[in-house]
């Protein structure tokens, strides 16, 4: 969890006046701001870079997930889950 200090703190009013220099702020240090309404955080600002590389670590767990999953679906599959080749090629209008 993101501990909120001086460095990574604004305010709407910060993003109203001096949207550019918070822009920049955040692309130089690499790391997300907090936004601030009535002294309650609202959102956070990433760079683009940031969101990036969060959404690849995203997506890579997701795959990893669906890999363990389809892993254990093979290994519980019996002989009854499984088409032959014959049967898929003639499913699928396929000559073998």
């Amino acid at each position: 969890m993101m501990i909120p200090t001086d460095n990574n703190i604004s305010t709407i009013t910060d993003m109203r006046e001096n949207t550019l220099s918070l822009l920049q702020s955040v692309q130089k240090k690499q790391s997300p701001t907090i936004i601030m309404y009535r002294n309650s955080p609202k959102a956070i600002l990433l760079s683009i870079k940031k969101y990036n590389q969060l959404m690849e670590m995203v997506e890579d767990y997701l795959d990893e997930e669906l890999a363990l999953e389809l892993e254990q679906e093979a290994l519980s599959a019996t002989q009854k889950d499984y088409i032959s080749l014959k049967d898929m090629a003639k499913k699928h209008s396929v000559k073998i």
